[in-house]
């Protein structure tokens, strides 16, 4: 009961990391103003938290590609709107976009994770 309990905390907190982390970007840029690199560092934490996470679902537990999937696309939307120049209609856009689709990816993960009979 406690492992569970303590696991579930681990998968709350990556959720967190993984989804929330790449928001401080865009947060970031109008009010704290962070520089690219720091974006990039945010970006590359985010993406190594998340995928932590949804591979140790993936391999343990349900063998679903769909979240690994979708926590790709968000990654790969990320990367792409900090590439790309556009208006901050867009730029606001793009960036939920892509915290829809890791936030998403984290959600499946985590119902598949318990919906799987592992003991785990």
């Amino acid at each position: 009961m406690l492992f569970r309990s303590v696991s579930q905390s681990r998968y709350s907190l990556l959720l967190l990391t993984a989804s929330l982390v790449p928001s401080l970007t865009l947060v970031g840029q109008s009010w704290f103003n962070i520089d690219e690199t720091m974006e990039w560092i945010l970006i590359a934490i985010a993406a190594l938290f998340g995928f932590i996470n949804l591979i140790h679902g993936y391999q343990k537990h349900h063998h679903q590609i769909l979240p690994l999937l979708l926590f790709s696309s968000g990654i790969i939307v990320f990367v792409l709107h900090q590439l790309l120049e556009s208006s901050l209609n867009i730029h606001i856009f793009i960036a939920l976009l892509a915290n829809v689709l890791m936030l998403t990816a984290q959600i499946i993960n985590i119902y598949f994770s318990r919906k799987s009979t592992c003991s785990h």
